[in-house]
């Protein structure tokens, strides 16, 4: 049997969730959405958690979903998603340099920042760069305020599923 995983996000408008197989090719299981009231969630901040809590156990219990591992989408203007090109690295000397390099990149203090990063590719080096050019990768860097992930922890998932992930989506550049 195929790994399924749960994504579930909350717009302004409505919670949306779509359950995947992740065989080869993924596949949807199961996808709906269910409206939210007025004002629940403005700005890509959730305001009435006890609304966008209701929509998600309607949501699950109309589509039958079971236990799972869930993928929780943030869309915000306190999400900053940038990339950034560094010489090739092993992880966790990526990290280290990021986050010594995070004033430069991010907006927001890093203790007041969830923080995350995703190495996109590696290139050997610039077609405009000499012979003697170190490898480079591109990364992806990704910082939300804390407390706007805080925010989609409070709405709280009936306790057979479990938040695994968050995925960030920056609504402006």
């Amino acid at each position: 049997m195929a790994r399924r995983v749960i994504g579930l996000d909350v717009g302004t408008h409505a919670v949306r969730v779509a359950e995947v197989e992740l065989e080869d090719p993924p596949r949807v299981t199961a996808f709906g959405q269910v409206a939210l009231p007025y004002d629940a969630v403005r700005d890509g901040e959730v305001v009435d958690a006890g609304a966008v809590t209701k929509a998600v156990e309607r949501l699950w219990n109309e589509l039958g979903l079971g236990k799972g591992e869930v993928r929780l989408g943030i869309a915000s203007p306190r999400v900053i998603v940038r990339t950034v090109d560094m010489p090739a690295m092993s992880e966790a000397d990526l990290e280290g340099a990021l986050r010594f390099q995070a004033g430069d990149l991010i907006p927001i203090p890093l203790d007041e920042a969830a923080f995350d990063f995703q190495v996109l590719e590696t290139v050997a080096r610039a077609e405009d760069a000499g012979a003697d050019a170190e490898p480079m990768q591109r990364v992806l860097v990704a910082a939300a305020h804390r407390d706007a992930v805080e925010d989609r922890k409070s709405t709280r998932l009936n306790s057979s599923h479990t938040v695994i992930s968050y995925a960030v989506f920056c609504l402006k550049k």
